[in-house]
């Protein structure tokens, strides 16, 4: 029998709390040897999902990851955690697909950390030797983007299971082939994600912080 590790655990209560069925270790291909965490069940709607921790993590190369400290980010987390799932689906699955991710690190990030990571990163262009023609904050084209249009279309969204308050939160990817539906999981803050979000979105998901648990 699979062995849940901390974070499994605690969806899984969430689960039964929830009344959700779910179906732990999940096969996803005919030969057996790719899984996901769970294979959950509301009715007819069936969504396979993974469950995945930001933690503390140090790197030893790159300039770029020096100049942050030595620290891989909670970006990077969610990018690298969103690129592994993906792999683990030969073919198209015909059913959402959702990443659970949770703070265990020791700083907070907040909900545009996640929209970073999922949309790409923001900016302004404005036009040189000019201080008026600048443009709102907005994310970047070539943005770093984990999802985007008519590319990684198999993740349908990334759950923010939030340990510290419980303000979990569902980020929906726009260009999904399948969609998470509204009503799936209760008591959690949907937010649809668009890569022209305005400035006053940004300063919404800005504000939603999940807090990290220093376990040192």
């Amino acid at each position: 029998m699979h062995q849940m590790n901390q974070s499994e655990k605690l969806f899984y209560d969430y689960l039964i709390r929830q009344q959700i069925k779910s179906s732990p270790h999940f096969s996803v291909n005919s030969n057996n040897d790719k899984n996901v965490d769970f294979r959950l069940t509301e009715g007819k709607q069936v969504i396979l999902c993974d469950v995945k921790e930001v933690r503390d993590s140090e790197v030893q190369l790159g300039i770029e990851n020096k100049l942050r400290g030595g620290r891989i980010t909670a970006q990077d987390h969610i990018r690298g955690d969103i690129k592994k799932l993906r792999k683990k689906f030969t073919n198209l699955p015909t059913v959402p697909v959702l990443l659970v991710s949770m703070n265990f690190s020791s700083d907070d990030f907040t909900a545009l950390t996640v929209a970073r990571a999922l949309m790409g990163e923001i900016g302004v262009f404005f036009e040189r030797g000019s201080k008026d023609n600048v443009s709102n904050v907005h994310h970047l084209h070539d943005g770093n983007a984990s999802l985007r249009k008519e590319m990684h279309t198999t993740i349908s969204g990334v759950l923010l299971f939030d340990i510290a308050n419980g303000n979990h939160c569902l980020f929906r990817n726009p260009f999904a082939n399948h969609e998470i539906p509204l009503d799936f999981f209760s008591g959690i803050k949907i937010l649809n994600l668009r890569k022209d979000e305005s400035q006053e979105d940004i300063i919404v998901l800005g504000d939603i912080i999940f807090t990290g648990k220093d376990e040192s």
